[in-house]
């Protein structure tokens, strides 16, 4: 069943606007992530007893 799920699926086509949509969307994740990736980061041991102090 969830093979034939799968395959009905793959058959269909986004429209070029949706399709559009989802890689403007993808693009601005990745580039969210890079900006928090980027952002200086307190040492591993740090967040860790800070996590264990809550």
């Amino acid at each position: 069943m969830s093979q034939q799920h799968n395959d009905y699926f793959r058959q269909q086509r986004l429209s070029a606007e949706r399709e559009a949509l989802f890689r403007q969307a993808a693009a601005t994740s990745w580039q969210r992530q890079r900006e928090i990736e980027a952002q200086p980061q307190a040492p591993f041991g740090q967040y860790l007893a800070d996590y264990f102090i809550q």
